[in-house]
C-alpha cells in the first residue's frame, strides 16, 4: 500500500487498485470539473484517479469538491502536482479563452505533463457524449483553422510531391495523415 499527502500535512492511503491507473489534475472546479470528477469517482474500473483540481478563483482555492482538493493556479501548484504523483493535466472549462488556453497547455506542457481535454456535450451538443481526448490538431493552433480548398490551390498541388519538415511532429504529421498517397515518411 503507497501513501500520498493530502493538503495540510495528513496523509490517506492510496488503494491498491489506484496504482495501475493514470493520476490526473482538472483544470477547472466549476460545474464541468466537478462533473467529471463525479463520473470518475463513481466509475471504479476508470483507468484515471482523479488527484486534484486546480483553478485560478480564490474562493474555490482550499476548498474541497467530492473530498479533492482545489490548488491556486501557480508556480507552487508544480510541488503539489508532484505530491500528488500527478501524470496528466485534463483540461475542463469549456469557455476559457484561447489565450489563457494557450497559456496553460504551453506551461504544463513545458514541464513534462501530457495535456488532455474534456468534452462536456452541455456546451458542445455536437459531440454527443462526455469524453477524455487529446488535444485536435486545431485546437494546438489556438486559432481558427484556414481553409485552403479552392480549384486554383489544389490544382497546384495535384500531382506533386512535396517534402514537408517536422513530419513526424503534431502540425507535420497531421498533414501526412490527410493525404492518402503521400509516401510522407517521419
Amino acid at each position: 500500500m503507497l501513501l500520498h499527502i493530502l493538503t495540510g500535512g495528513s496523509v490517506k492511503p492510496e488503494i491498491d487498485s489506484e496504482r495501475r491507473k493514470i493520476k490526473i489534475a482538472i483544470i477547472g472546479a466549476g460545474r464541468v470539473g466537478a462533473s467529471f470528477a463525479e463520473e470518475l469517482l463513481n466509475n471504479a474500473s476508470a483507468a484515471y484517479v482523479l488527484r486534484c483540481f486546480i483553478d485560478i478563483k480564490q474562493e474555490k482555492v482550499g476548498r474541497s469538491i467530492h473530498g479533492v482538493p482545489v490548488l491556486m493556479e501557480d508556480e507552487a501548484t508544480l510541488e503539489h502536482l508532484k505530491d500528488y504523483e500527478v501524470q496528466e493535466i485534463v483540461f475542463a472549462i469549456p469557455s476559457l479563452s484561447d489565450a489563457d488556453r494557450k497559456r496553460l497547455y504551453d506551461y504544463y506542457r513545458g514541464v513534462g505533463y501530457k495535456v488532455k481535454v474534456y468534452d462536456y456535450p452541455m456546451f458542445q451538443p455536437e459531440i454527443g457524449k462526455r469524453r477524455m481526448r487529446e488535444f485536435d490538431i486545431e485546437e494546438l493552433l489556438f486559432r481558427k483553422p484556414v481553409v485552403l480548398e479552392d480549384e486554383k490551390t489544389s490544382a497546384y498541388y495535384r500531382d506533386k510531391i512535396i517534402l514537408i519538415t517536422g513530419g513526424g511532429g503534431s502540425i507535420g504529421s497531421e498533414l501526412c495523415r490527410q493525404q492518402e498517397h503521400t509516401g510522407c515518411q517521419d
